[in-house]
């Protein structure tokens, strides 16, 4: 379902798949063989391989905050809830960025493959991203776009 240049060949997939699936489509990287084969990998095991044993232990040891203040900043923003979501995910490292994917070994390489200027971390995918920030302009309203961006460079993003 590419073509020729490597990207999603959105004339095929259009007349075979509903809107909404489309849309998740283009949120995922097509397939790329410079980037290596897609490999799963378990981090909660040594040999990498998936255990129900793991999975109950990762989540027993899961500590559960009372109170969040960062959630609460967030909440209070005057932005569509996917932004909230979003920028929440981000506060809380839950973003699966390539630098991310790179420490999981699923990546060959943590640089930021839209802008190509360092590692894509969150804060370079919130913050310093030319290609994010391009974003950030087109999705958040124009009388917003001074508080977001505010907004977002005061949280604090470990």
């Amino acid at each position: 379902m590419t073509n020729a240049t490597g990207q999603w060949d959105w004339n095929r997939m259009s007349f075979v798949l509903p809107e909404l699936l489309l849309r998740k489509i283009a949120t995922i990287r097509p397939p790329n063989n410079m980037l290596g084969s897609d490999v799963p990998d378990w981090r909660w095991e040594q040999n990498r391989c998936f255990t129900t044993k793991s999975a109950y232990e990762a989540l027993s040891n899961y500590e559960v905050l009372s109170f969040d203040f960062k959630w609460v900043n967030i909440c209070h923003l005057k932005f569509p809830r996917c932004v909230k979501v979003f920028v929440w995910l981000a506060v809380h490292d839950r973003l699966l960025t390539n630098a991310e994917r790179f420490r999981r070994h699923l990546a060959i390489s943590d640089w930021c493959t839209w802008c190509q200027t360092s590692s894509e971390t969150i804060d370079h995918v919130v913050r310093h991203c030319s290609t994010a920030i391009s974003v950030w302009v087109a999705v958040i309203k124009l009388h917003l776009l001074n508080e977001f961006m505010t907004a977002i460079f005061s949280l604090d993003w470990g």
